[in-house]
């Protein structure tokens, strides 16, 4: 107990105390309202929001604490590392009460809650603390309605992020703490394996040097040398990914079950890049589409095994979209090949690929011949695709017009591709204009493969998901099921379901959610009775007891 009441007065003893050590320079007292935390990917902000809201918790009675990060599932990721710290320490057991979704409650009455990012969710609430992680990626309206919950105690913000472009509320408060305001504090981790003056032995040089040469010099300057870089140059702003990302869940590529049939667009990685797979859906019923699958493999990965593993998704493909550049000449093939051997229910067979190819800003096209897939089932369209500067200004012009429009919206989830799209510059050259971003531009390509890119020797490139968005909606019926999942609303004004069903681009073939519960209710009458004969067999019980 001695060590414990020792342990409440500081971080760095009570992250000793729980297994969970800082570093004396992770100490942050948090000594202004608002303290921003501007660090390298890595360098252990997480693990600082946890062990603060632990903390603050068994500290003091009657502590409320506020978890937030990007999107609802890295909230709970938050309030799961607290609770496994929590129980894993003999000291913090004792203190530790229950868990629910959500929330630790603990016996001295202090709670600590992750709440979803959303203006609504962030309303209403009177705590001592609230505690942000991935603070680049948070919306203005989200962190201004935060900041009223701590009126009434005085208490603490702590927003922890990388760098990020230079805009939004993350990079305000960063600036404004750096120019001395009373209110605002800020503090820079750098490490030391790149000239910074905080040690951090558990990153790697080696991961930090591969970075580094894929990244481009801003990307990499916000990443891990935290220095905002400008976002003048942008070909996704912050405001507008941030008025089109609403917080629903992707599905797993090896969990996406039949029956709707999606665009699925494949970037190889070659050397410290990154092999990524993006399938793109309907959201059942409407004329919103969405990333439903993300996949990134680590670099270096096997081709012949990730190959494997995208034919052996149970997802039905309407098509395939496959970068044609460097190895993905070859890669492509053999993706073809493997898909080729998949289940003709899901897209199995084989039928001639269709190859662009783009010489000197020319298109020429080598279109399939037509035939129809032999016995059950249909067969997947295969596109072998070359990118090049026309293509990407024409595709990713016509996402970021969907975003701006609500007929595409992005998933908060998923803060690897926010985070690419986020640094996608345009730079216009003696040759035009040409895109790149970095690191690992790999998920944004592979998103703009998946919006089905058609090269059309009039009109240039077109894309294909934004003629679908702009037709009509195949006929759908929805299980009554269906409205039961919890919606939620798109900035733009779209309501759609937290776990989504999917539906095909061109047909009304749909995927329901795998953990969604299709008993349907029980009649109230039925309800009714089953209450009544539970109260009787109570007091019998207590008849019983009572002699």
């Amino acid at each position: 107990m001695l060590e414990l009441a020792r342990a409440k007065r500081d971080d760095l003893a009570f992250g000793e105390m729980i297994g969970q050590p800082l570093a004396p320079w992770q100490r942050v007292e948090l000594s202004k309202p608002v303290t921003a935390v501007v660090g390298a990917r890595g360098i252990g902000k997480s693990r600082l929001i946890a062990i603060k809201a632990l903390r603050m918790a068994v500290a003091k009675r009657g502590v409320h604490v506020l978890l937030a990060s990007s999107s609802e599932d890295g909230s709970k990721r938050l309030i799961a590392r607290c609770r496994d710290s929590a129980q894993g320490s003999p000291a913090l057991q004792a203190s530790f009460e229950d868990e629910q979704l959500g929330l630790l409650r603990f016996r001295n009455g202090s709670i600590i809650r992750a709440i979803a990012t959303s203006e609504i969710s962030a309303r209403g609430w009177v705590v001592d603390a609230v505690l942000l992680d991935e603070s680049q990626l948070l919306s203005r309206d989200f962190v201004d309605a935060l900041l009223p919950t701590l009126s009434a105690t005085g208490g603490k913000v702590l927003l922890c992020g990388t760098a990020g472009v230079a805009e939004g509320p993350f990079y305000d408060l960063a600036k404004a703490g750096e120019v001395g305001s009373e209110y605002v504090e800020t503090v820079r981790w750098v490490p030391t394996l790149l000239g910074g003056r905080h040690d951090a032995p558990w990153l790697s040089a080696s991961v930090i040097e591969a970075a580094r040469e894929s990244m481009s010099a801003q990307r990499f300057a916000a990443e891990y040398l935290a220095e905002f870089g400008s976002g003048s140059d942008a070909v996704f702003p912050l405001p507008v990914l941030q008025a089109a990302t609403c917080d629903f869940q992707t599905t797993p590529l090896a969990e996406f079950q039949p029956a709707a049939r999606i665009s699925a667009g494949v970037d190889w990685g070659e050397r410290a890049d990154r092999s990524c797979l993006v399938g793109v859906a309907r959201f059942a019923g409407q004329s919103v589409f969405a990333p439903a699958v993300v996949r990134r493999w680590k670099s270096g990965a096997s081709l012949p095994a990730l190959i494997e593993e995208i034919a052996a998704t149970p997802a039905c493909v309407q098509a395939w979209w496959s970068e044609r550049n460097g190895i993905g000449a070859s890669a492509s093939q053999h993706l073809w090949a493997a898909v080729a051997r998949r289940p003709g229910e899901v897209g199995g067979g084989r039928r001639r690929s269709r190859v662009v190819v783009v010489e000197e800003g020319l298109f020429r096209e080598f279109p399939p011949p037509r035939r129809r897939a032999a016995g059950p089932g249909f067969v997947s369209e295969k596109y072998s695709v070359f990118t090049n500067a026309e293509l990407k200004a024409a595709i990713f012009g016509t996402m970021r017009i969907g975003l701006e429009q609500g007929w595409l919206i992005l998933p908060a989830g998923e803060t690897e591709l926010l985070s690419e799209l986020l640094h996608l510059k345009s730079e216009i050259t003696m040759t035009g204009e040409r895109i790149s971003g970095s690191p690992h531009d790999d998920l944004a390509m592979a998103f703009l493969m998946a919006m089905a890119p058609i090269a059309d020797s009039q009109r240039g490139w077109r894309c294909k998901v934004a003629e679908l968005a702009r037709g009509h909606v195949p006929p759908v019926a929805l299980s009554p099921e269906l409205a039961r999942i919890p919606t939620v609303s798109a900035p733009t004004g779209a309501q759609v379901p937290r776990t989504p069903a999917w539906q095909s681009l061109l047909g009304g073939e749909v995927t329901l959610p795998t953990n969604l519960d299709l008993t349907p209710p029980e009649p109230p009458q039925i309800r009714k009775a089953r209450k009544r004969v539970a109260e009787a067999l109570q007091r019998q019980r207590e008849e019983a007891t009572n002699g």
